[in-house]
């Protein structure tokens, strides 16, 4: 992890993935500005003390803390619900969530996001963003953070609320255009549209491109699951033979089809919960997104406006090597956004 030497108001966004856990350190706030003061990546094989070590040379104030969760329990649905006090929406929320949670509502933890009247017509209820996730899941973060030293997080949101903060706090599209951020991780891909820093819409994909990818190249090639992440690596470093490279590309250009086809759904279910609307753009985050190709390809199949998303484009980077951190960017798109909480 790579770290400066200055302390005031400072925050930190942890995203636990499935592989790695991803950090980002910010110093400022929204009125001063925002400097980055630290980042990094640590594999969830090197264990908690690394990680208390490296978040302990940041010296963050207790409750500085922001953690992701995602979990196959959570669900995020647009919900309308009857007109009524603040006070009573949560349990009102709670019995609207039983057919999607289809388990006991007392297991759940609910929490709601108002969407502002201007972006649907909702019959005269109020339109809610709900999210719904398993108590225990909440406590095992809950444990997490104080194990690692720093004491009950400020915050513990799920990727998609971290990724709309990231547009909340700047403007990386006009306030009333609708834009598409696809975050793919290494075996899971979240489709969330935000406008104006609003969450709209958000659903999981069915698959990852680069846990599919290796599931492929074992499966094709015959191999192990660590000679199929070996392969991969060498890939990405441009280390291959023209055979296996040839191999590699061809396997990831019929992933890119699936991928290019299931984004296309997506939007679509989107324009059926909010008619009149549309997408602007599509911006790619995570992991998985620095595959060689993929943008192209899917602009090519879609017909839209698509980059990456550099989660410090309006944050102060002075204190880092520019070329490692444009290469990390994308990937630490949602610890970015939940530093900014």
């Amino acid at each position: 992890m790579e770290s400066s030497e200055m302390v005031s108001k400072r925050s930190i966004g942890l995203d636990i993935g499935s592989r790695c856990v991803k950090a980002v350190c910010l110093e400022g706030s929204r009125d001063e500005g925002y400097r980055l003061v630290g980042y990094g990546f640590l594999d969830c094989a090197d264990g908690l003390d690394r990680l208390r070590l490296a978040l302990k040379d940041w010296r963050l104030p207790k409750g500085a803390l922001h953690l992701n969760i995602e979990d196959k329990s959570l669900k995020i649905r647009r919900v309308d619900i009857p007109k009524m006090d603040d006070r009573d929406i949560e349990n009102a929320l709670m019995w609207s969530m039983k057919g999607v949670i289809n388990d006991d509502p007392e297991r759940f933890v609910f929490r709601y996001i108002k969407i502002p009247p201007s972006y649907v017509s909702a019959s005269g209820k109020i339109p809610l963003v709900a999210f719904a996730i398993y108590k225990d899941v909440v406590e095992e973060r809950l444990k997490f953070a104080k194990s690692i030293g720093l004491g009950r997080p400020l915050s513990i949101e799920p990727d998609s609320a971290a990724l709309a903060h990231l547009f909340s706090s700047f403007e990386y599209i006009d306030a009333t255009s609708d834009a598409v951020v696809l975050d793919l991780g290494h075996s899971i891909t979240r489709f969330v549209v935000v406008s104006g820093g609003n969450i709209l819409f958000s659903r999981p994909f069915s698959f990852g491109i680069s846990s599919t990818l290796l599931s492929r190249i074992e499966s094709s090639m015959g191999i192990s699951k660590n000679d199929a992440v070996a392969l991969e690596k060498r890939f990405l470093k441009s280390r291959l033979s023209e055979e296996e490279k040839g191999l590699i590309e061809k396997l990831l250009s019929s992933l890119f089809k699936e991928f290019a086809e299931e984004v296309t759904r997506s939007i679509e279910g989107y324009l059926l919960v909010f008619p009149g609307r549309s997408i602007s753009k599509i911006y790619l985050s995570g992991g998985a997104s620095r595959y060689g190709g993929l943008l192209r390809h899917l602009q090519n199949e879609i017909g839209m406006d698509i980059e990456m998303l550099d989660p410090f484009k309006y944050i102060d980077t002075g204190l880092f090597d520019k070329a490692n951190l444009d290469t990390a960017a994308a990937s630490l798109a949602v610890a970015c956004g939940l530093a900014l909480e």
